[in-house]
Order: C-alpha cells, then structure tokens, then sequence
C-alpha cells in the first residue's frame, strides 16, 4: 500500500517516470493490485508508452471498478 500511496503522490506531481517503479513493487507484491495496475497503464500512456494499454486491460479484466479505465480503454487502446 505505501509503494501504491507513493506512487500516487508522484503521479499527482506530474512525475509520472519516477511514480512507475512504485507501482512495479506494488504490483510484484499483489498480482491483482487493479488499482497499481491501473495508475501504472494511465503513468505510461502520458509518457507516451502504449504498453500501459496493456495494464489498463489487464486491470479492467481483473475488475477494476474505476468507470475511467473503460473511458481510457476506449480513448487510447482501440
């Protein structure tokens, strides 16, 4: 949860590359950690880096209930 927390924090501060290896620690810690994988798919894709298109989907399909990831699914991962 603090690596999560922390990333977070980073991402809110616009540091999207250093809030990635925070959600990396919180997702090897918890497989199905939708919610890290779902801030690590949005940290990605404003670096411009596709693969967070795969997070995003790999979170919606372990459940994530956030009604943004499907929005961001259909925005940036047609």
């Amino acid at each position: 949860m603090a690596n999560f927390k922390k990333g977070m924090c980073l991402l809110k501060m616009h540091k999207q590359k250093e809030a990635i290896p925070f959600f990396d620690t919180a997702i090897q810690t918890k497989a199905d950690y939708t919610e890290a994988l779902a801030e690590r798919g949005v940290a990605k894709l404003n670096l411009g880096d596709n693969t967070g298109c795969d997070d995003l989907v790999k979170g919606n399909e372990l459940g994530e209930k956030s009604g943004a990831i499907e929005n961001l699914l259909s925005r940036y991962c047609n």
